[in-house]
């Protein structure tokens, strides 16, 4: 795995706050989002960041606002965060991965703006059966929903009512708890990087 030293650390003014994110690799943008009780960071101990900006891709993992070394924002839903955070870097169009809180916020995002979203990957995200039909919006994105069996934070009715909603879904069930990308790093990295190769064939 590739260190800190040899990334991008990137600050950027989105509405009067620095936030902060890790960039590597380029190409078709990803941007991951962290879950509450880990940052940016974590994504790069993981090795996650390293191995998709190996495919290649441009990872960018951003600090929510408040979160690792980005300030508190002014946001009351992250969705609108993550879109003004996206319209500062100009991007157009994106791949989203988001962990628990993250897969909540890149979901919501992508349902209140569908053709800025490339594909997505939810991992233990919380809060996605709230979406309910407007989950509907974004069938035939390509997803990749992955939840270990032995957690005890996100239930499995989140994915289940994702997938009734969104036919071009895929379901990875992984053996772990609730963090399947501490628990088992190599099955989860090996997973994402297979389904978003399939993004550039």
């Amino acid at each position: 795995m590739k260190s800190l030293s040899r990334m991008s650390d990137q600050f950027v003014q989105v509405k009067s706050k620095k936030i902060h994110y890790i960039e590597e690799g380029s190409g078709i943008p990803i941007i991951m989002v962290h879950g509450a009780r880990f940052s940016s960071e974590t994504w790069v101990e993981v090795g996650t960041v390293s191995a998709v900006s190996s495919i290649p891709m441009r990872v960018i993992s951003v600090d929510l606002p408040g979160y690792g070394r980005s300030e508190g924002g002014q946001w009351k839903d992250l969705r609108d965060f993550m879109n003004d955070f996206i319209d500062v870097l100009g991007i157009q169009k994106t791949a989203l991965l988001g962990a628990s809180l993250g897969g909540n916020v890149v979901a919501s995002f992508a349902v209140s703006k569908p053709e800025s979203v490339l594909a997505l990957i939810l991992v233990g995200a919380v809060g996605i059966r709230d979406l309910n039909a407007d989950l509907s919006k974004l069938d035939g994105k390509p997803t990749l929903l992955i939840w270990g069996s032995k957690d005890t934070v996100s239930d499995r009715s989140n994915y289940e009512t994702y997938m009734k909603y969104v036919k071009s879904s895929q379901f990875m069930n992984i053996g772990t708890n609730h963090a399947c990308y501490f628990d088992d790093k190599n099955t989860f990295n090996n997973a994402v990087v297979s389904f978003l190769k399939k993004l550039r064939a």
